[in-house]
């Protein structure tokens, strides 16, 4: 039986690992999903990485956000994982634990 754990490894490790990839549009941006984040496709990391605002998700900087860009409801309504390009600026939503 140990024999067959390597076996069944490298016949499961390429579903295992492929970047999942799922589209959705909303209110006009385009989104995909990777690695359990929804990804703005505006972003670029190789020229916006440095200038990522980190906020976690319903905290108080959250709630802020919120008041100071109403119009950026519909996508923080994608969930608690989340990178976006908005106004010049770029937000990375994380979970609050």
């Amino acid at each position: 039986m140990m024999m067959l754990a390597p076996v069944l490894l490298a016949f499961f490790a390429p579903a295992l690992f492929a970047e999942e990839r799922v589209d959705r549009t909303v209110d006009g941006k385009e989104f995909t999903y990777r690695m359990g984040t929804w990804v703005d496709r505006e972003y670029d990391p190789a020229t916006m990485s440095d200038d990522v605002q980190k906020i976690r998700w319903f905290s108080g900087e959250y709630l802020r956000l919120m008041d100071r860009h109403p119009g950026i409801l519909p996508y923080l309504a994608l969930g608690s994982r989340l990178l976006l390009v908005y106004k010049g600026e770029i937000i990375s939503i994380t979970p609050g634990h």
